[in-house]
């Protein structure tokens, strides 16, 4: 199998496995011995205490829209509450302007993701971390983002991502900070255990 397929192929394959194991219901205190109804107990999506790990494809392009780069993103986390996630997040990307290059980044991010609705969850966060690589300075990176999360089961579900970064650069002007920023999107699937 090519080197550039093993990425994908893998994370296909996650997906299907972790779509078909079966999620327990977390055991939680019932108020006055009340027990869950069967609707509450298999409701998708997770509760505090779950884990989160999604792969996704990955692309990135500076304000201009002029170049850009794609690549992979896996993401571990943890709710610490049932619409809090904290995570951390390691991209790979890799461009194709005039020379092979690749750019990494490596970050640590707090989303907020709202259970109104049973299985599709928007989602807003804020993202802080350091990247680097071949062709660009190593510097900090201060990012925000939003997107959806589409939960099929209990445990499963397919994301998409949209964000803004900023990168810490010596310029005392912080319009230009902003200017110079890049756009990010990413689709994937992730699973909740």
């Amino acid at each position: 199998m090519s080197r550039k397929l093993t990425l994908p192929v893998f994370s296909v394959l996650l997906a299907v496995a972790g779509c078909a194991i079966p999620r327990q219901a977390p055991a939680a205190a019932a108020p006055s011995g009340a027990t869950p109804s069967p609707a509450e107990a298999d409701a998708p999506g997770p509760v505090r205490g779950d884990w989160e790990v999604f792969l996704a494809g990955v692309a990135q392009n500076e304000e201009t829209f002029n170049h850009g780069s794609a690549g992979a993103v896996l993401r571990v986390g943890r709710y610490v509450h049932d619409e809090v996630l904290v995570s951390a997040r390691q991209i790979l990307f890799f461009a194709d302007d005039e020379v092979d290059t690749s750019i990494w980044s490596t970050r640590f991010e707090a989303d907020i993701v709202p259970a109104w609705f049973r299985r599709v969850r928007p989602f807003l966060g804020a993202s802080l971390g350091y990247t680097g690589g071949e062709s660009v300075n190593e510097t900090g990176i201060l990012g925000v983002h939003g997107g959806v999360k589409v939960f099929p089961n209990r445990s499963g579900f397919f994301q998409v991502l949209g964000g803004y970064d900023m990168f810490f650069t010596k310029t005392e002007d912080r319009t230009e900070q902003l200017r110079r920023g890049q756009w990010m999107y990413s689709l994937g699937i992730g699973l909740c255990f």
